[in-house]
Formats: C-alpha cells, structure tokens, sequence
C-alpha cells in the first residue's frame, strides 16, 4: 500500500508541476535574470525584405481576405508575398492570380501536405526574414513590425506570434474551451521568451531567418514545431512578441476540433523522436529542461498520470479523508466534463463546464494522436476542419 501512495503523489507532483509549477520556476528564473543582467540594446537595423508564405489548401473563401489584411499592414517597403495552393482543387490559385498580380502564386496540381508546401516555396523566397501564417487567420496591423524588431538582436533567430480565437457570436464550449487554452498558451510563451527561448511556434504566426531554413521532411505534420525548434537546437534564441497575432476562427464542431488535434497530437510524437538528442541536459541546458518540462510531460506523460492518479487514489482512498476528498474531486471533475460535452453538442455554454471539458477533450486527444502514432497512420496532408464565421 505504501508504494501505491508513493505512486500517487509522484504522478500527482508531475501533474502540478507540468501545468503550474514549470511556468511558475520560468518566472522566478526570469526574475533573477533580470536583477543579475542588464539587457543590452542592439543598434542593427530592422531587416528591410521580408517574405510571408501562405500555404492555402482550397482556400477560396478565406484567401482573398488573408491577402487583402496583409497589404493593409505596417510592412517593409520590400515585401514579398508568396501563395502556395498545391493540390487545390476549389481555385484558389486562379482567384489569387486574378486579383493580385504582385502575389507570386506557386501551385502544382499533386497535393504532398504543408511541409513539402513550405520546402517548395523556400527557393522562391527573397526576403532575409521569412514569414509564415496560415490562409484562415488575420494579423493585427503593427504585427509583422513588432516581430522584425526582434531580429535586431543577431541572437534571435526566429518569433513566434500569438494565436487568438474570434469568439464572435457563437457561444460554445468548445469555442471558449479553445479560446482558454490558447490564453494559457500566450501566458506561457512570454514566461518562456523572456527567460530563455519560446519551445515551439504556431503555425498561424511566426518568422525565422533565411539562412537557418533547413528543409523539413516531408513526411512531419507539425512543420512550425520543427522550423522553430530546430532553430533552437542550433543555439539561436526563439522569442516571442504578444503584441502580434493572427486571429482565427474556431472549428464548427467539437468533432473538427478533434480531428485536428488528434492529427497534431499525433505529430507531437513524431517530434519526441526526431528532437531527442535534447533530452541532454549536459549539452543543451536550460533548452532541455524546457523541452522536456513543455513538451515531453504535457504530451506523453500527462495523460498517463490521469490515469495513474485515478486509479491509485481507488486503492487509497479508505487511508484517510484526504484522499477521499481528492477522489471526490476527481470524479466530480470528470463528470463536468461529460456534462460540458453534452452541452456543447447542443451548442451551448456554460461557464461552468469550460475548463474541465476542454481539460479531458485534450488529453484524450493526445492519447487518440499517441494510438495513430504508433499504428503509423498520421496524414501529413492536413485535414481541412469548417470553421465558425462572423455569422
């Protein structure tokens, strides 16, 4: 009995760590760092050519859009705008061509996924910083400026953005329960930028500098995750900028926010082996202590010490009334979140159950990711999901 209490607490510990205790020690970290240090100022020049990629996949409703908020923002005179639309089979590429004649459109009728997108335009691509944002999101006007100012510093070699759900109208669980987690996100990203490095960039928005382009294989799904750790590994610092970001809308259903994650969860494993050289603390530091804290617990170990922590406490439970009541919490958690999920089928909301429903809904994800993993059938085409609008 004594070794089921052990276990318990181990997985209870790792739990708290993961979620609160890892961003909490990045903050005390930053704090010392910065009574010890005095920031330097850096007196390079903003780059003056960029690049933004959009890799659109049937894009037609979003991408006239998307290019139209783009040339409505601060930018460099030199800027160059490249559209990606292999495989597209809606038009997407002849309605670009037809409407920006200054946008260079790249198509080929085979579709071969994102990363195979982002390697072919990498040839293409003028500028020395080189933006990536997806066709569905739109980024505030003094976004793409606030990034470059990072790049002054020769250190930086890539920023990652912030994503942002338009909740609009809809009220829906899974709507807020996305829009939380990405707030959780943003929170932990500036505590990792302003200690050390941002572990993993979004999609939506974020830069890097030519030069540290490697090609990406073709067979990743989360090509972000790789540029930017990747970067990383190399020794360059990866910052993060909350004054700019792509809002986007949500999935329209709880079943597309699943078949999305699941498929990114699914990828999260392809990264744990592909970056496992930073499980050495030895040579990478503090990157491996992010890595592992960020990415290794809240991926693979998280949804096992769920699991470990139910089930142990079942054994204990008669020990004492502390861990009856922990019992008690979790089973009322858990039901919650079934609740909340038979709410948000009837598109409903209630605050309520926000938290613990997209709590269980992402782990169950991972696990979902983790079994595609391990049968080897992740897609490295990307899933289009239907998105909520302004309606």
């Amino acid at each position: 009995m004594q070794a089921v209490i052990v276990i318990f607490w181990v997985s209870f510990v790792g739990l708290v760590y993961t979620y609160i205790g890892y961003p909490i020690i990045l903050n005390c970290i930053n704090l010392c760092k910065q009574y010890f240090n005095k920031k330097n100022a850096h007196t390079i020049n903003l780059p003056s050519t960029i690049t933004i990629v959009i890799a659109a996949y049937n894009e037609v409703d979003f991408i006239l859009q998307k290019i139209t908020n783009l040339k409505q923002l601060e930018l460099p005179t030199n800027t160059q705008i490249i559209c990606i639309t292999d495989g597209s089979t809606d038009g997407t590429n002849t309605l670009v061509t037809q409407n920006f004649t200054d946008v260079l459109v790249l198509h080929l009728p085979m579709r071969n996924g994102k990363a195979a997108a982002v390697n072919r335009a990498m040839p293409y691509c003028q500028g020395e910083i080189i933006f990536y944002s997806d066709a569905n999101t739109w980024i505030n006007p003094y976004g793409i400026t606030k990034m470059l100012k990072h790049f002054c510093n020769p250190k930086v070699g890539a920023v990652a953005g912030e994503k942002r759900i338009v909740l609009g109208k809809i009220n829906d669980v899974a709507l807020h329960g996305e829009s939380l987690y990405w707030r959780y996100e943003a929170w932990i990203k500036k505590n990792e930028s302003n200690t050390n490095t941002v572990i993993g960039a979004a999609g939506e928005l974020f830069a890097i500098r030519k030069n540290l382009f490697v090609p990406i294989p073709q067979n990743f799904i989360n090509e972000d995750f790789v540029l930017s750790v990747g970067i990383a590994q190399a020794g360059y610092l990866v910052k993060y900028e909350p004054d700019a970001y792509a809002m986007e809308y949500p999935s329209a259903s709880i079943n597309d926010e699943m078949k999305r994650k699941v498929r990114i969860a699914s990828g999260s494993f392809q990264l744990i082996v592909k970056f496992k050289n930073l499980f050495n603390i030895f040579k990478y530091g503090l990157l491996s202590w992010q890595f592992i804290s960020r990415k290794i617990f809240r991926w693979a170990v998280c949804p096992l010490l769920l699991f470990i922590i139910f089930v142990a406490n079942v054994f204990i439970i008669n020990l004492h009334h502390f861990y009856l009541f922990i019992f008690g919490v979790q089973v009322s958690f858990y039901l919650l979140s079934v609740v909340g999920y038979f709410i948000a089928k009837k598109g409903k909301n209630v605050t309520l159950f926000i938290s613990p429903f997209y709590f269980v809904f992402m782990h169950l994800c991972q696990v979902l990711g983790f079994i595609q993993f391990v049968k080897g059938v992740q897609h490295t085409n990307w899933q289009k999901v239907k998105r909520v609008g302004l309606g």
